[in-house]
């Protein structure tokens, strides 16, 4: 029982380490100093306020309109083969 209570603390003390990062290791899409960067490398400096003004104020979408077809069971049933892509 105490190896196996050894052992237990062993691998989770060593698991533990290893999901820490290496120093100075950064994703790419982040700066010096931690900032995150979208991919066209701008830097996004917007309060949380900002973030919560705009859900406020936006507006949605005007709904569009599409033809909608259904399903033909029949066409199913026969021999050849159908093929959805």
């Amino acid at each position: 029982m105490k190896h196996l209570l050894i052992f237990f603390t062993a691998t989770l003390l060593s698991s533990g380490c290893a999901a820490l990062p290496l120093e100075g290791s950064r994703p790419a899409h982040h700066l010096q100093d931690g900032t995150f960067v979208n991919t066209d490398g701008v830097a996004i400096n917007k309060s949380f306020s900002d973030l919560i003004r705009w859900n406020w104020e936006r507006t949605e979408p005007e709904r569009s309109e599409f033809p909608v077809r259904f399903p033909e069971p029949e066409s199913l049933r026969g021999e050849e083969l159908h093929q959805i892509t």
